[in-house]
């Protein structure tokens, strides 16, 4: 992993496109919840297989939620948030969870989750979760296209162990053809065959057991481990680039086709200005320090004020460019 991603992860806050989904089974409805609690605010999303719901609240609205649910009970704001978020960490035995659908038309509009459990004090404790509908957008940014991501490492990662399995079997048979010979007869093997050894997978029982669980499994241990770096990489790919990010090799040759450098440009750029709207969170994009940022004309969107700064940035580049080229002319004459 390179330096620049290093040094990105260590100075970025922990956000909600990280946050793990852990599987949920609420009056035998199989559940992923997905949440992330702050001190004064919350946001949950669930997908029951058929649809993700999700519901936000900040200060004002877990306070009202509160007095609703909870109308005798006093507790400072942090510490409510915190019981609710123990309570969508796991199921747990202790506390009863029960879901309701109201639908109209005959169509589920929305979704709530009854949450009944005691606070440490021992004081009984009620919450409800109302969720609507969450956008296209928001589903296909947390779970769609991270899943999507999750199966095309897995292929790679599957085809490079083949790989280092078939090395071994070489290296083993080489080991025989000079004589070496297995201590025990239970440490012999037979030679890897990766098609044979996936229509095993698919004749097994295991595989008919994961298509029953709808896939719960992706989301444990190393599933979830893979899902939290996909989602930071993914952060970081599509984060605004500043000067300093720009090497000296990114900047266009003098003999390069002016149209070719424009289009290098353009796929540097962010991907809320070229139309990529999968990802929920991007950073701000800094100033550099050399140069005072460009001011917005009245009426200029943010994405034309950040092309105009990207150009400025551009023809920078280009006049440092060719002040080096000048120099290297001018060594060349003496």
């Amino acid at each position: 992993m390179s330096d620049n991603i290093l040094e990105w992860r260590r100075g970025r806050t922990p956000d909600f496109s990280v946050a793990p989904w852990l599987p949920f089974t609420i009056e035998g409805n199989r559940l992923l919840v997905k949440s992330l609690f702050t001190k004064t605010s919350f946001t949950v999303l669930v997908y029951d297989y058929t649809t993700i719901w999700i519901e936000q609240g900040n200060k004002e609205v877990v306070l009202n939620t509160a007095k609703v649910c909870n109308p005798s009970v006093e507790a400072p704001l942090s510490e409510l948030l915190q019981h609710l978020s123990d309570l969508l960490q796991e199921v747990k035995q202790s506390v009863k969870y029960s879901l309701q659908y109201k639908e109209k038309d005959r169509r589920k509009e929305h979704l709530k989750i009854h949450l009944t459990s005691k606070l440490p004090q021992g004081v009984p404790f009620k919450w409800t979760l109302s969720l609507s509908k969450a956008n296209d957008e928001m589903a296909a940014s947390h779970l769609t296209n991270p899943l999507l991501i999750l199966v095309s490492e897995l292929m790679r990662r599957e085809k490079e162990l083949h790989r280092l399995i078939k090395k071994k079997d070489d290296e083993i048979e080489d080991y025989k053809m000079a004589g070496a010979k297995v201590s025990r007869k239970n440490k012999l093997t037979t030679v890897f065959e990766g098609k044979s050894f996936n229509q095993d997978m698919i004749g097994s029982k295991a595989f008919r057991t994961e298509i029953e669980n709808n896939g719960e499994r992706a989301f444990i241990d190393q599933g979830q481990d893979l899902y939290k770096e996909v989602m930071i990489t993914r952060a970081w790919l599509k984060r605004p680039l500043d000067a300093e990010e720009v090497s000296d090799d990114e900047i266009p040759d003098d003999d390069a086709d002016p149209h070719d450098a424009a289009l290098a440009w353009v796929s540097r750029l962010p991907g809320s200005l070229v139309g990529d709207v999968s990802s929920d969170t991007l950073s701000p994009v800094k100033s550099s320090p050399s140069k005072s940022p460009v001011k917005p004309s009245p009426g200029e969107s943010a994405q034309d004020n950040e092309l105009r700064r990207r150009e400025a940035l551009e023809k920078r580049l280009a006049e440092e460019k060719a002040k080096l080229q000048t120099k290297k002319k001018k060594k060349k004459l003496f």
